[in-house]
Parts: structure tokens; sequence; C-alpha cells
């Protein structure tokens, strides 16, 4: 953590419980006289993490004054504003401004005038937090990383975010899919069409436990005895099983709700448990909130099951559908390119609703 000189000790916990509201500001002065100028130098002058989220403030290379606002589901912002436009003998009054919808940089002299605005925008830089509790930085300007894991000693101490997982599937099913050889050979293409689907459930499947879990590392509470409740069968709620997790969360250092996913209680790539868990655990409905039609989720349920017999019968399976009634369903290039489309937009959804489930539990900002 670094915070500038003289910061209240007794207000960095109350920053950092601020910082994990899905919005809020930060206001801070700095004196620019402490800073050199045109000699490619950068500083580090804010460094709070918590949680999962962190917030950095720095002057670049370039002389810009720039902010970033990194969070498992917004991923990592940057807005800035270039420092030369104020004069190096006066005190500047800085305001860090962030949201689910936007980062926003306001500098100005004291009082605010002349005031600059940035704008926040996808950053190639990228912060995470490590298991220990360390910011990673990823990329740089003009560098681009894709799929960052990080493991020590047998042990992962980072892995990318729920969403980011989850386009990494899209990216490597269109791969396939724009870059398949010219032949007319039918079992290559059911084979490539089969691969796909099994690729949009596992994704599916991740996404949705990944989510769930980074959710209270971003400040979301989570119902966990409405949640515990609907995973537990009557005769463990007899005997107090709930109590029983509450106390070895507490004895391993994790949250209750960890403890119930790490025992395999939900199984997130079936759809109606996914379901549930986020109904109970949040509050938000796939079949209200996300905008989806029946049919859309009917199609989803229907390609988890078809992953099913493709993993367990055949990647060379030439009708998806043999035990369904109805139109049998091939493995076609367009039924692959339909079923990405359809994953990702539910995905693209439930991530939509969860940035704001603050709104639901009267968060103020």
């Amino acid at each position: 953590m670094k915070l500038p000189h003289g910061f209240p000790q007794d207000q960095i916990g109350e920053l950092q419980e601020m910082m994990r509201y899905p919005e809020g500001s930060f206001v801070n002065q700095i004196f620019l006289g402490v800073f050199s100028f045109g000699d490619n130098s950068a500083f580090r002058i804010i460094e709070v993490p918590t949680g999962k989220i962190v917030l950095i403030l720095e002057k670049d290379i370039n002389d810009n004054l720039v902010f970033y606002h990194s969070s498992p589901g917004t991923g990592t912002r940057r807005a800035f504003i270039d420092l030369k436009k104020f004069k190096l003998d006066r005190l500047l009054t800085i305001i860090m401004i962030w949201s689910p919808d936007q980062i926003k940089l306001v500098v100005g002299n004291q009082g605010l005038n002349n005031q600059e605005v940035s704008l926040g925008s996808p950053s190639t830089v990228k912060f995470g937090i490590a298991e220990d509790g360390e910011i990673i930085q990823m990329g740089d300007e003009g560098i681009q990383t894709i799929s960052v894991e990080i493991y020590s000693n047998g042990k992962q101490l980072f892995k990318n975010s729920a969403v980011e997982t989850w386009d990494s599937v899209v990216e490597a099913a269109e791969l396939l899919l724009n870059n398949n050889p010219n032949t007319r050979d039918y079992s290559y293409e059911a084979v490539i069409v089969n691969m796909i689907l099994v690729i949009l459930v596992t994704g599916f499947e991740s996404y949705c436990k990944h989510r769930f879990l980074e959710l209270e590392e971003e400040g979301i509470q989570v119902n966990f005895e409405s949640l515990a409740n609907a995973f537990l069968d009557r005769s463990e709620k007899e005997v107090n099983e709930i109590q029983a997790i509450l106390n070895a969360a507490q004895l391993e250092g994790i949250t209750p709700t960890q403890k119930l996913i790490k025992q395999g209680r939900i199984n997130f790539q079936n759809f109606d448990v996914a379901k549930k868990a986020f109904k109970k655990g949040f509050d938000i409905s796939f079949h209200n909130d996300l905008g989806m039609s029946k049919e859309s989720l009917d199609e989803i349920k229907s390609i988890i099951r078809i992953r099913h017999r493709i993993v367990h019968v055949s990647l060379m399976m030439s009708i998806l559908n043999p035990l369904e009634k109805g139109r049998p369903i091939f493995p076609k290039y367009e039924y692959a390119r339909r079923a990405v489309k359809t994953f990702n937009s539910f995905i693209k959804a439930i991530h939509h609703q969860t940035l704001y489930i603050y709104r639901k539990q009267g968060f103020n900002t």
C-alpha cells in the first residue's frame, strides 16, 4: 500500500472500506513541486488494494497524472490528465470517481479552478490482486496479455477474472469457427462443432462459479442463510450443519460461501442449480432479470445436455439429440455460431446484473 505523505493512518481502513463500494470517490491534494518533469521518470502516488479491488494514482513518464481502477467485474480502466497544464508551484485538488459505468479523474487548482476532467477507458495495463495480497501488473502500453495465471510452490496465486476467462472461451470458439480448413469431410465439421459446444458449457460452469465467488471480494453481500437452506437437505439442517459450515469456514480463514462451494454442494454446470444459487445468494433471476427469451434459455439447457452426450459418447456424434423428440440437431457450423452468440449473450447479461447488485442491497455511495 502507498499513500501520500501525511495521510491520516486512522482513515486507511475507512478508505479501503469505501473502495469496496461499486460507486465512490476519493479526494486528495498534491503539490506538483515534489515531482520531476521532462526526465521520463514515473512515480506512484497512491496504491491501495482492498479485497480484489485496487486503486492507483501515478505520474507516468509522459508527465501525465494517471488514475487506474481495477476490479474483477469491470476490469482495469484508466483515466489521465497532462500535468503540464498546471503551474508547478500550485497545490492541486484531485478527485477520483468510479462506478460500474465509468471512472473519472478531475484535477484542478484549489477550489477546482482551471479544472481538467478525463473519462476513463479500458487499459492495456492491467492490475489484479494475488491470493497473498500482492498487486499484480500485467502488460504495458502496447503489450497485450492473454490468460494470465501465476503459481508458486504448487499453489495458484492469481488467475483471470470470471468475465476475462469467459471472453477467452468465446475467442477460442470463434478461432475454431473462422479458421477451419476448406474441407468437405463432414466428420471434421462435426468434431469442430462438438468441441465448441463442450468448450461453451465448460466456460458457462467456470464463469458462474468464479463470478459467484468474486462478488464477495467486491464487497457484495451473499445471502448465505438462504443459500445454505437451499442446498442442504433436511437431515443436515436438523443437525445444524449450517453452523458447522460457519465454524469450519472461520477455522480455515475463508467465507462460509467459499466453504459451501468448496464442499462441492453447488454444481454450476447444471443450469437449474446455477439458477437457484444466483437467486438465493444474490436475488438474480435467470428468467426475469436477464432479458433473455425462454427459447434462448431452453437452447442453453439443451446444449448442456448435449455436452454430456458428446463427452460420454463421442466427439464425432452426427446427431446431437437422438434421444429427444422433435427435429434432429446436426453439428453444423451455423448451429455452433448460434450457440456461441446465445451463451455469450447469457453470460454478459448475468455479468451486467452482478455489476449492479449493490443497488438492490442499498449501498450508500
